[in-house]
């Protein structure tokens, strides 16, 4: 609790901390700090007025931050073609996300996307990219490598669903049965996972990531927004009709 003293204090002193020595003396900032530690330890309520306004600006902050990135990357984010499109190509609305197929809530948040992009859902348009980004270890990579090498065979949703399903860590010879089984080209697909194209893809998506400061999967890019975790259908569809800019919106500034 004192080191929340501490901080209070701090932001309440900082117009002062580049004035002129001659402001205050030492022993009068001493004392300053002083009443201000027992007038908050009398009254609680203005710490926590304090806290929630800090709270606050970081948070402002933090979206300005964003949003400014989201600009400054658009086209990587929103019309690379190296990412599969699902929903409604020329959508009003663009929905990025970053996920990881052995991600709990990944595979919630892609049942939700199914129900969004079915036409059944209320949402009229929607257009959803998909950023894989393996973040639990190889069998994360494994499975990524082959649902991106699955949509060079045109199968990229068939194969994505059967990794969403999977509780366990597929293995390259369970891999192999799911590519027969949708009549894949297995020898292609097996070649194309160790492809470099498929690396630089993965690695692109993880430094795009790690340059919009995602931390974890999912993460949802909506206009100029930036949403760490999945949500619900109704929250999704309320973002939606809110009507956030999109590529197209953001077309004017130039990606870096």
């Amino acid at each position: 609790m004192q080191f929340i003293y501490l901080l209070i204090i701090g932001i309440l002193l900082a117009p002062f901390a580049n004035a002129d020595e001659k402001v205050f003396t030492s022993q009068q900032k001493e004392a300053l700090s002083k009443i201000i530690d027992d007038h908050l330890m009398k009254n609680p309520e203005v710490l926590a007025s304090a806290l929630e306004q800090l709270q606050q600006r970081q948070m402002k902050e933090q979206m300005e931050k964003s949003k400014a990135l989201i600009q400054k990357n658009s086209a990587q984010l929103f019309n690379n073609p190296d990412d599969y499109v699902a929903g409604t190509a020329n959508a009003p609305v663009t929905l990025v996300v970053f996920m990881d197929p052995y991600c709990g809530h990944c595979r919630k948040f892609h049942e939700i996307l199914d129900q969004a992009t079915s036409g059944d859902s209320g949402i009229k348009e929607l257009k959803v990219v998909f950023k894989d980004l393996p973040i639990f270890g190889e069998a994360s990579d494994r499975a990524v490598k082959a649902m991106l090498a699955a949509k060079l065979q045109g199968k990229y949703t068939d194969f994505q669903k059967e990794m969403f399903k999977e509780d366990q860590p597929v293995t390259k010879e369970e891999i192999i049965k799911v590519a027969a089984r949708l009549g894949l080209n297995q020898s292609r697909l097996l070649a194309d996972m160790e492809s470099d194209k498929i690396k630089s893809i993965i690695a692109a998506n993880r430094q795009l990531a790690e340059t919009l400061g995602v931390s974890g999967t999912p993460t949802v890019v909506i206009g100029e927004l930036l949403i760490p975790g999945g949500m619900s259908l109704a929250n999704l569809k309320e973002l939606v009709s809110k009507g956030q800019k999109t590529q197209d919106n953001l077309a004017s500034s130039k990606d870096g």
